[in-house]
């Protein structure tokens, strides 16, 4: 279990998240390029749109009452039990999606990072983008999972940063 990690993008964010939730513990590292399924991410910060759509699929309303609905998905209202650290790499018209989710671990001093792709949608185009995403899952996972870093002095800060979130993180 220490060497195991677990990613997702789309419904594997989805994915991802109900492991993380229903087995926590279980992954040492977790990586997701599309996230969060949220009450108030999907409900309200999703717009009008998303929330309707969601609400034809089975999802609660917005509002109070939706407490057994959320409890087995929700990374938010999880939070304090979520010990996996967690790398979110969002596109900017989705990252509203992601912030409940990245507040509520900061909060609970977990060990989480965020970070936003200008011009970029649910699946990343540009492929700038998808090699970034791709090098720091790596860098992400080797960190997490095998104690590695590279050497490369223009990562310096990324692992200062992660040096940072192990020795805060959270029993």
């Amino acid at each position: 279990p220490s060497k195991l990690g677990i990613s997702g993008v789309s419904d594997g964010s989805t994915t991802t998240q109900f492991a993380l939730v229903n087995r926590p513990g279980l992954f040492a590292a977790a990586s997701v390029a599309a996230c969060c399924v949220e009450p108030t991410s999907m409900m309200a910060f999703g717009g009008l749109a998303l929330a309707q759509d969601r609400r034809s699929k089975g999802y609660p309303a917005f509002g109070p009452g939706d407490e057994a609905f959320w409890q087995p998905l929700s990374l938010a209202r999880n939070a304090h039990r979520i010990t996996t650290p967690l790398l979110l790499q969002l596109a900017d018209n989705e990252y509203l999606l992601g912030v409940e989710t990245f507040t509520a671990l900061h909060d609970q001093g977990q060990p989480v990072e965020m970070h936003i792709f200008p011009d970029e949608y649910h699946l990343k185009w540009q492929p700038a983008h998808r090699l970034s995403v791709y090098k720091r899952n790596l860098d992400w996972f080797d960190y997490w999972l095998l104690g590695r870093e590279d050497a490369d002095p223009a990562k310096r800060a990324q692992y200062d940063r992660w040096g940072a979130l192990r020795q805060s993180r959270q029993p």
